[in-house]
């Protein structure tokens, strides 16, 4: 594991400063590193999005669509793991963030499917939403006229997660569900339950 990860983080660091004297290594780097996009341990995928960030400002633009089809087809699929879903959507932006305006063809395929992931996130999986989110702000301001006509789309989400806050629903549920009765026994253990410092909506309204 050790090797593995000092290797990716030492690919990153050349691709990130001589990528683009290396253009003859791109395609054979690029089906090097997407496997590990699927590994079960988050160090290597985490790795694995910096390093093929770092590279895909080098890329062609064939081998950049290559990549972007990718990342989009396996979400598209809808059959993967949680923790997967979530590399490949924070990949997306990712890729968004790196390559700019060059990513903007793509957007007709992205967008649906940042807001189906965001939409569909399982409950307490605000870093889903989070990573959803985010990829939907580097479309804007990466791919500005791109990005024009989906708009509305965006704008919707943003207005419908700005306002999201389980705890508060939680709260609802429990006030019109009757069960006044048991409070005394529901505060004595909702200390050692539940704290503020477990709560990640926050990140989802920011």
């Amino acid at each position: 594991f050790e090797v593995l990860t000092d290797s990716l983080d030492i690919l990153t660091d050349v691709v990130a400063k001589f990528g683009h004297l290396l253009p003859e290594q791109h395609a054979t780097t690029v089906q090097l590193l997407q496997p590990y996009l699927d590994d079960s341990r988050q160090g290597i995928r985490k790795r694995t999005l910096h390093c093929i960030g770092a590279l895909s400002p080098c890329l062609s633009d064939a081998q950049l669509d290559a990549v972007a089809r990718h990342k989009l087809g396996q979400l598209k699929g809808g059959a993967l793991k949680p923790d997967i879903a979530r590399s490949y959507v924070q990949g997306v932006g990712a890729l968004s963030k790196a390559v700019g305006y060059r990513f903007g063809r793509h957007l007709g395929e992205a967008v649906p499917l940042m807001v189906r992931y965001g939409q569909a996130a399982a409950e307490g999986d605000d870093e889903l939403r989070e990573y959803a989110l985010q990829a939907l702000e580097s479309f804007v301001s990466r791919s500005p006229a791109d990005a024009r006509p989906f708009l509305d789309t965006l704008l919707a989400e943003a207005l419908r997660f700005v306002k999201y806050d389980p705890n508060y629903a939680a709260d609802e549920m429990d006030e019109d569900g009757g069960q006044a009765g048991s409070d005394e026994e529901d505060d004595d253990g909702s200390d050692e339950e539940y704290s503020d410092d477990e709560d990640m909506s926050w990140k989802v309204r920011r």
